[in-house]
């Protein structure tokens, strides 16, 4: 929906092609995540990409299963969809794993779709899961579909060892936390 829609219910769609016009009434809601998936029914794998974050601050796209970080790697899964872009306390729950983004707004270029960034390490290797989003707003929490599933590649214990002894502890997932709202370093195009 365009920005200049506000939430209401019962509002009158007119879609019109070159032969026909249909009509339909919807209820518009501020926020009703979503996640797109490859099937565009809402159920299956997730419509994803898998990022590794380059020095330059680039990033190389590939298609799921997602590798996760390793030593001095910095990987990322970007999701797309609708419905959470005024939400707050924004994260991903993928198998009882918390994941909070480094984003999760507007995606540039494409009016009316979301994007999110999810930063991935070892707790979610070798695993093919739902993933569910989980937002708030005004007070109220609120679930993207579930049956949205998305796969990541195992880490070979070499790979596992070294990351874990090359960085600090990982301080733990606060519940109410944000996603810091910063402009993606490269659009996803579909």
């Amino acid at each position: 929906m365009p920005e200049t829609i506000e939430a209401a219910e019962n509002v009158l769609v007119q879609v019109t092609t070159a032969n026909e016009i249909f009509n339909t009434r919807v209820n518009i809601a501020d926020v009703a995540p979503g996640v797109f998936t490859m099937d565009d029914d809402g159920k299956g794998d997730v419509d994803g990409r898998c990022g590794l974050v380059n020095q330059d601050g680039t990033i190389a796209y590939s298609t799921p299963p997602c590798d996760v970080s390793a030593d001095g790697e910095k990987r990322i899964l970007v999701l797309q969809g609708t419905g959470w872009r005024f939400a707050t306390g924004i994260k991903a729950i993928f198998d009882n794993v918390e994941l909070i983004p480094t984003y999760a707004g507007p995606e540039p270029g494409l009016p009316g779709v979301d994007r999110i960034e999810i930063p991935l390490d070892e707790e979610v290797a070798g695993r093919e899961k739902d993933i569910v989003l989980k937002v708030s707003y005004d007070g109220a929490t609120f679930d993207s579909q579930t049956g949205a599933t998305i796969a990541f590649n195992e880490i070979s214990e070499d790979d596992l060892k070294q990351s874990r002894d090359s960085k600090p502890p990982r301080a733990p997932a606060q519940k109410s936390a944000s996603a810091t709202r910063q402009p993606p370093a490269t659009p996803l195009k579909r």
